[in-house]
This record gives C-alpha cells, sequence and structure tokens, in this order.
C-alpha cells in the first residue's frame, strides 16, 4: 500500500511541474563560466561559457529590495564620513525540470550537478544563482535567483 501512495505523489509533483511550465514556463539558458582570460595591459576580461538551453523554465514573481553597501573603510575603522552605494535588485524563484537538462546533470546518478556558480539568462536578463533546492524525488531544481536592476542585458 506504501507503494502507491509513494507513486501517486510523483504522479502529483509531475503533474504540478508540467502545469506550472505551461502556464509561467519561460526560455532560458543556464550557463556557467569555464574560463577567464584576463588581458594585463587593457584589463580586459574575457569569460567563456558552458550554456544548457532549457525550453521552459517555471518564473515565479519577482521581489524588489533595495539596499545599501557600505565602503570597507566604514567597516575596517568605523569612521564617521564614508562611501556607499544603494542598488535594487529582483529576487525570484524559478523551477527547472529534471527532464530538461542533459542526462549528465540529472540526478541521482548525475556526473555534473546545477550549483550557485551558475546563472540564467532570461529574456535578455542576467540573474545569478544564489540557493538550489533539490525537489523531492529529484523531479526537479528550485532556484533563487537575483538579478542587479540597471545591468547590462546579455545579447
Amino acid at each position: 500500500m506504501a507503494v502507491k501512495s509513494k507513486s501517486n505523489v510523483l504522479r502529483q509533483i509531475r503533474i504540478i511541474i508540467y502545469r506550472l511550465k505551461r502556464n509561467y514556463g519561460l526560455p532560458a539558458i543556464l550557463r556557467r563560466p569555464t574560463q577567464n582570460d584576463y588581458n594585463i595591459q587593457t584589463g580586459e576580461t574575457t569569460r567563456t561559457y558552458e550554456s544548457i538551453t532549457i525550453k521552459r523554465m517555471i518564473l515565479l514573481p519577482r521581489r524588489n529590495i533595495s539596499d545599501f553597501v557600505y565602503d570597507l573603510s566604514f567597516i575596517a575603522a568605523n569612521k564617521n564620513f564614508t562611501y556607499g552605494g544603494y542598488f535594487d535588485t529582483n529576487e525570484r524563484w524559478a523551477i527547472i525540470d529534471v527532464k530538461d537538462l542533459p542526462t549528465e546533470y540529472r540526478p541521482p546518478d548525475n556526473t555534473l550537478e546545477v550549483t550557485t556558480e551558475f546563472n540564467v539568462v532570461i529574456e535578455s536578463r542576467q540573474y545569478d544563482v544564489n540557493e538550489i533546492i533539490l525537489a523531492e524525488h529529484f523531479q526537479g531544481y528550485l532556484l533563487r535567483i537575483r538579478e542587479i536592476v540597471g545591468s547590462d542585458s546579455i545579447t
């Protein structure tokens, strides 16, 4: 009897992910930097990425956050006059169905795994991956992603 209930739960998870993909899914690119080249004379950095195209990544609503970061001199010397800056971020949750990933990224037998060094490109906007949660019974990945508002678009 316990086997039937487990299979029913797995089936429900699959159905929910499928419906969310149909209603809220957008094409996305999951990128991981593989190589950084630095030009010492010009200071230019060239990055090479490994890209995984995802047909439909589920995007949940965003949360806008204004943040302020102090300059290191304020933290180190505790001076009264200091520098810092405000910036706005958009934070949201995204779900990736494991069926949309290449076989080497699919748990539990994966040789490669999705980590926080990845970033996500959705509609020419780059999001950094801050947190990764593996869904129940390896059905998908739940990602907490963050975008800096006003950053350059990815072409």
